[in-house]
């Protein structure tokens, strides 16, 4: 989170508003969007008061941006002093100028220029429901609306039929029936909850530990209204249908709740032809009065928080709106919002400070009746959205949003998140993890969430058998919301077997298990210390830009300092990094495509692929080498995972390669990756790392960078040396230092000349099917003694060379080797020494 992430959304207590039909049509004139000047603070107050206009922000110091329905009003600002100015004196038909049926598959399609009509949303609950009976419930109606639609209501869960014990969330979109930007955000959310449930460790965990209720349409007469008027989409109608007799004048739903309901007339007004009419009393309206049961229905069975989604204004508040009031849960709320918005960027805040007086809200009322946490989102941005944004933001607009909606069902519960992780070694303090020592782990972590955990536990899992568990579990305890607890009295240890390979990855991951959720952080550990063969930083863009063979016609492969591009407006989703990964003082990497452009599209990898490769490595002298580079990826699109990073490793300059990984996903993030060259190839002098970025097909934002590549040997520790005499009839002494490798199983070898399977130029397996491991090609008679044994527990061996009396091995080379087994995989050769080459000399 990625990409990824999941779904959430409630109407927020009266956020984006415009302007109420005062009649039922055919007198129904278009709505005009204006600016407004105010010179004073009481001329802005005065302005929201006026029931024939709808403010609807401050776009700056003293411009206000309102709602008109009759240029009669335009004539009334001017009388009262406001210089207006006509921005669009029919904002519905240049909504509807921007729409046209969309290409995007990931989320469901909707006629009105790519909006879901209300029938087409019930009929996608239909669908979800056959196909995912166990996920998602059939949909059940709260009860009616003033036409006597239903409020359909649906629920995710891992066992949806079935009422469990677990947190609930509440969230819904379209109270104000002219923003629908909101219900598509909802509506993908839902589809990636269901289809990456088994899939996703996050989502699953999420499904399985939650009930997630949602209301898709929570006003349908205001939405079928505007179907009716405006069936290609951008119909500007906000309010229900009440009628008054004859005429309709709509209630403005968001301002129709009993928390400080009718608060003073800021905030909501008691004209039934404003925009913003708060009814005739609290919960007058049949559409507030049914959803306001069901929460607190649910409350008893364990909901803990409410979403109302509204459009535009790329904000995320929580109460109040009815005063300059705090809530007593403010700093929890601020702190919860800073990693909701970490993606989107959102704005963030109390309503009445963040965008303007409301009173009568949902959110308000969630808190300030119901006891829940309430949340009310502004999605879309000011700068070319709007109410009805074009067809092409449907989509970056709803993959904005995953995160910040996944987040919220994520502390609708308790949630643990890491602030620390502190991995000691306890051994020798040389900074490495070596074979024999201990590994102890503490962490700090803190609720997130807004249900106490109970029992937390944090826990250290390995999959590796050289990795034996001491302390394995230590209690967290029960931590309230924005609360930190640790484990600093009882640090997790685990300890490293003296076999252990350096090398090894340790596959050491913290286990966080609590309220039934289970969540895996890996440590990314490896035994030994290992000394650097390549440390590229990538300053000086020596690696090779392009081959034959690429196809891509934009984006390709480049060098230099990257800028960052985004996906939507305002720069609020990042889809390629405006900073390398070295820390310090680097600035530079390989990038795919490095325009002097904030925007996503114009320079990333379009229609085929590009190449990127490594200099030539030398890397004979390495015995054990590990590879690793730092890479970001990202596949912004309708299809997502249809890009592709592959990585692959060649040790012969190019004439063979294997593929290292493949990424398909997106990650926003630079994200190392390691592996072992061994896994792969015979470490050589023309080891290289191809990369290629791949764009197919061409419907989507596709970059890649690349930064610090680095190679580490990670020596086994094995030496041998020569003792005793060399000379014909006497006993050389072959011994063997491994440290590191205590108690280990070793085997000596030895061949005269140059024969296969003896380490001559490098490390090589050396067989041992044969008892004694002896080569002779010479017709000798065995010359080892003692040629196999278990190291000492201070790591030491010996083998004896009896050398016969033969002046006929004067001057002939032999070549000696010492291995260790691998535990693990008895036979097996684990750690091979350098080999010594031994002249037999004559007799003095």
């Amino acid at each position: 989170m990625r990409s990824a992430a999941v779904l959430f959304i409630l109407i927020l207590g009266g956020l984006a508003f415009i302007p109420a039909a005062t009649t039922a049509q055919p007198s129904y004139q278009p709505t005009m969007l204006l600016t407004c000047t105010v010179d004073s603070p009481g001329a802005e107050l005065r302005l929201h008061v006026i029931p024939e206009v709808e403010v609807l922000y401050k776009i700056a110091p003293t411009v206000m941006e309102v709602l008109v329905r009759h240029p009669s009003d335009v004539v009334l600002l001017k009388s009262l002093g406001y210089r207006p100015v006509v921005v669009h004196s029919d904002l519905e038909a240049f909504y509807a100028s921007r729409l046209h049926q969309p290409q995007h598959v990931d989320i469901p399609k909707g006629s009105m220029g790519g909006y879901l009509t209300f029938a087409e949303v019930v009929l996608q609950l239909d669908l979800w429901r056959q196909k995912y009976p166990k996920l998602i419930t059939a949909r059940q109606s709260l009860g009616k609306s003033h036409e006597s639609r239903d409020l359909w209501v649906v629920k995710i869960s891992d066992n949806a039929d079935t009422d469990e014990n677990e947190p609930e969330i509440y969230v819904e979109t379209l109270i104000h029936s002219r923003e629908p930007a909101g219900l598509m955000s909802m509506m993908r959310c839902v589809e990636y909850l269901l289809e990456n449930y088994g899939k996703d460790p996050m989502v699953t965990d999420l499904v399985d530990n939650r009930e997630i209720w949602y209301v898709p349409v929570a006003n349908p007469d205001g939405y079928e209204y505007n179907q009716s008027y405006r069936p290609n989409g951008g119909g500007m109608w906000r309010k229900n249908r009440w009628k008054s007799g004859s005429t309709i004048y709509g209630v403005d739903l968001n301002r129709n709740w009993s928390y400080k309901w009718g608060y003073d007339s800021r905030g909501s007004s008691s004209n039934r032809s404003s925009a913003t009419y708060r009814g005739t009393g609290p919960f007058s309206e049949p559409e507030t009065k049914n959803i306001s049961t069901f929460i607190n229905a649910r409350k008893a069975k364990g909901m803990t928080t409410a979403w109302d989604i509204h459009t535009y204004s790329a904000l995320l508040m929580w109460p109040y709106g009815y005063a300059n009031v705090l809530s007593p849960r403010h700093s929890a709320y601020a702190e919860m919002a800073v990693d909701m918005a970490a993606e989107n960027n959102y704005t963030s805040g109390p309503i009445y400070s963040t965008i303007y007086a409301a009173n009568g809200t949902t959110v308000d009322w969630f808190e300030g009746d119901a006891g829940l946490w309430g949340w009310t989102p502004e999605i879309g941005h000011r700068s070319g959205d709007g109410f009805w944004p074009p067809t092409n933001r449907i989509w970056p607009l709803t993959e904005e949003n995953l995160h910040m909606l996944l987040t919220g069902i994520q502390y609708a519960g308790p949630y643990l998140v890491t602030r620390s992780i502190t991995v000691k070694e306890v051994g020798n303090n040389n900074g490495a993890y070596d074979p024999g020592e201990k590994i102890e782990v503490t962490c700090v972590v803190r609720n997130k969430g807004v249900v106490t955990t109970s029992g937390a536990e944090a826990k250290i899992e390995s999959a590796s058998p050289y990795v034996v568990t001491e302390v394995g579990t230590a209690s967290l305890g029960n931590i309230p919301n924005v609360t930190d607890a640790n484990n600093n009295s009882t640090p997790l240890r685990v300890r490293l077997l003296e076999s252990t390979p350096p090398g090894t990855d340790l596959l050491l991951h913290l286990v966080y298990e609590f309220n039934g959720h289970v969540l895996k952080t890996p440590l990314n550990l490896i035994c030994g210390a290992g000394k650097v063969l390549v440390n590229d930083t990538c300053e000086a863009g020596t690696w090779t830009l392009g081959v034959p063979g690429d196809t891509a016609v934009r984006g390709k492969w480049a060098w230099g300092d990257p800028y960052a591009t985004y996906a939507t407006h305002n720069n609020k989703y990042l889809v390629q990094s405006g900073n390398d990964h070295t820390t310090g003082t680097g600035r530079f990497c390989y990038v795919t495509g490095n325009m002097n452009t904030s925007n996503g599209d114009s320079d990333d990898v379009d229609s085929g692929k590009t190449t990127l490769m490594t200099p030539v490595l030398d890397l004979s002298s390495a015995r054990n080498p590990y590879i690793e580079y730092w890479r970001w990826f990202m596949d912004h699109g309708p299809v997502p995972n249809n890009d592709a990073l592959v990585v692959s490793v060649t040790n012969d300059n190019g004439t063979t390669w294997k593929e290292v990984e493949k990424v398909t996903y997106s990650d926003m993030a630079w994200r190392r990756f390691s592996f072992k060259l061994r896994d792969f190839f015979k470490p050589t002098n023309q080891v290289r790392l191809r990369f290629v970025a791949t764009d197919d097909p061409d419907d989507s934002f596709c970059e890649a960078l690349v930064d610090d590549l680095k190679v580490t040997d990670y020596d086994d520790g094995v030496r041998i040396s020569l003792g005793g005499s060399t000379k014909i009839g006497q006993t050389a002494f072959i011994d063997m230092t491994a440290t590191r490798s205590a108690s280990r199983s070793y085997v000596a070898a030895v061949a005269l000349g140059d024969e296969p399977g003896i380490p001559v130029a490098g490390p090589r397996v050396i067989p041992l099917n044969q008892d004694p491991l002896f080569y002779s090609f010479w017709n000798l008679p065995v010359i080892f003694q003692n040629f196999a044994g278990t190291l000492t527990g201070s790591g030491t061996g010996q083998a004896r060379v009896a050398i016969p009396n033969n002046p006929g091995l004067v001057g002939v080379t032999f070549y000696a080797a010492f291995l260790t087994l691998d535990p693990a995989a008895p036979g097996r050769i684990r750690d091979i020494s350098p080999p010594i080459a031994i002249i037999i000399a004559p007799m003095d």
